[in-house]
């Protein structure tokens, strides 16, 4: 497979993940960004089905990645393009790449320890976690094994949690 078939695979995959973000958000029916989350942090809220949230949450999620490497991509296979901008774009290419995976590897290993969703987005040394759970805060022990999670596959401190009912 040569560099533009792979550029084209990327960009119908993309085009799949809008579609499917696309149909979710007109079957969830009354999604809404709430700003007023005390931490500062924004979430997304549905009043149906909190499951079609961490499913939103998930597909916006991998659409924005592919479309970042999507565009990564194009400036790496630019024959034109600077030796600089082109180191800088596989650099950044590979950083997403696994904040990628630790994202869902950190979503796996949480769902194992008995959460019953989770979507996670690493972004900027960040770890953002949103968490289902029946009670709106997490027992100690809960909060030591996101911690550890977090720390054991992404090496990262700097979590911001949202929890969800």
């Amino acid at each position: 497979m040569n560099k533009k078939q792979a550029v084209i695979i990327l960009t119908l995959l993309a085009l799949i993940v809008c579609a499917g973000v696309y149909a979710a958000k007109i079957n969830s029916g009354n999604l809404y960004v709430n700003g007023d989350d005390t931490e500062g942090i924004s979430s997304i809220s549905t009043e149906k089905n909190t499951a079609n949230l961490f499913e939103t949450a998930r597909l916006e999620r991998d659409k924005v990645n592919t479309e970042a490497i999507t565009n990564l991509n194009a400036v790496i296979d630019d024959k034109n393009a600077p030796a600089d901008k082109i180191a800088d774009a596989t650099s950044k290419r590979t950083t997403l790449t696994m904040e990628l995976k630790y994202s869902k590897d950190i979503e796996n290993q949480l769902k194992l320890k008995g959460f019953e969703d989770v979507v996670c987005n690493i972004q900027s040394n960040t770890v953002d976690l949103m968490i289902k759970s029946k009670d709106a805060k997490l027992s100690d022990k809960q909060m030591k094994d996101v911690e550890s999670v977090v720390l054991s596959v992404a090496k990262i401190k700097n979590i911001k949690l949202s929890i969800k009912q």
